[in-house]
């Protein structure tokens, strides 16, 4: 009798669920930009297309973003400045400017002619920052040029007949010219500062639906928009070697990033997209995305 009683149960549960197609995955509605529920869905009802309104999108770009964190790139170490060879010492309670990036005005200040590859757009530098045989205790402080003068000391210094050098992470004023204040709390002194590597923004940003940057570094330089679904976005240095990715924060639109072309290494082309509900085909769509491209 049992199993006459089990086998009805099973009859009953099938006949209440004829015409179900039980492995199907509906989207339910849930608003813009709400991942969909995976329910059973009447065969005979087709797929809806998701919503594409990107008020996800806009709310993350309206939130005030947290500072983007910086890429160090190392170099091998190179002098920037050694005052025994050029300009002579800083005097006591003296300003020095110097140049950290850029190719121009290093041997003027005892450093190799050509620099030592800092980009302009370097926010900070990594190194070493020596002082030659002081004749008595000081200390140099540092800040970037055009900024106020700070209250800390980038290295202290005593009497000694070698040197006194520290490792130190400075920071700059983005530029290809003079962008690092050295005061001088002691004594006349000669100084060097080796460089070993610097920190630059990430190429990354939020771009808008037709195509203009709504927040980001200003690694990316510009975006245009063509056509539906398509964009172009112009970084400030070739991305032949870089590796781009983008996200629309939406699980329902898609995007592809690639290299423009050859004769434009500056450009990233995107393409957005949705599939069709019924053919399943791409469809070109408008909408906005995050990128960033390492390199």
């Amino acid at each position: 009798m049992k199993s006459w009683s089990r086998i009805a149960f099973a009859a009953a549960v099938i006949a209440a669920t004829a015409g179900v197609t039980t492995a199907s995955l509906a989207a339910t509605s849930g608003g813009a930009d709400t991942p969909a529920a995976y329910t059973a869905r009447p065969a005979s009802q087709p797929l809806k297309a998701p919503t594409q309104s990107g008020k996800a999108f806009q709310n993350l770009a309206a939130t005030p973003q947290t500072k983007p964190e910086l890429l160090y790139v190392p170099v091998t170490p190179c002098r920037i400045v050694d005052t025994r060879k050029a300009s002579g010492p800083i005097a006591a309670n003296g300003l020095r400017i110097v140049n950290v990036s850029g190719t121009i005005g290093f041997a003027p200040q005892g450093g190799v002619a050509g620099g030592c590859g800092i980009p302009a757009n370097a926010l900070s530098f990594t190194g070493t920052l020596g002082v030659i045989a002081p004749s008595g205790s000081g200390g140099l402080k540092s800040w970037p040029n055009g900024s106020p003068e700070v209250n800390a000391a980038a290295i202290n210094y005593f009497h000694v007949a070698g040197a006194v050098s520290s490792g130190v992470t400075l920071t700059i004023r983005p530029s290809a010219g003079q962008n690092l204040v050295l005061r001088n709390l002691g004594p006349a002194v000669h100084i060097y500062l080796d460089v070993s590597g610097y920190f630059v923004p990430h190429i990354q940003g939020l771009i808008g639906a037709d195509g203009s940057i709504s927040t980001g570094t200003s690694r990316i330089v510009a975006g245009s928009h063509p056509g539906t679904g398509s964009y172009y976005i112009t970084l400030d240095r070739p991305a032949r070697e870089c590796s781009p990715s983008a996200a629309t924060y939406n699980l329902y639109h898609y995007i592809s990033v690639g290299l423009s072309s050859s004769s434009t290494p500056n450009v990233i082309s995107v393409y957005s997209w949705v599939l069709d509900p019924t053919t399943h085909k791409e469809v070109p769509s408008d909408y906005p995305f995050f990128l960033q491209v390492s390199c």
